[in-house]
């Protein structure tokens, strides 16, 4: 998902682990019932029949993912927990 909405691209998963932190339900992407098939597919003839809410998800993701997922973000997240552990 991350990857994806780096290209403005809108993501559709199972609504569980770590796509619940990285998609945000009906404004990045689509979060489907674990293992509900038939709920996964309509998420995504959803986002391939409207072109619009296509384009208006993606450039949510884009910015969802610019602004909380920056790869100096994840690297002083890591550096303060290793800071902890090595004290």
């Amino acid at each position: 998902p991350l990857e994806a909405g780096a290209w403005a691209a809108p993501t559709v998963g199972w609504n569980r682990a770590g796509l619940t932190v990285t998609v945000k339900d009906g404004v990045t992407g689509f979060l489907a019932k674990p293992f509900k098939v038939d709920d996964y597919a309509e998420k995504i003839l959803k986002l391939l029949k409207n072109p619009k809410l296509r384009n208006k998800m993606g450039k949510a993701a884009w910015k969802r993912v610019k602004n909380k997922f920056l790869w100096q973000k994840h690297i002083d997240i890591l550096e303060k927990e290793i800071r902890k552990v090595t004290k």
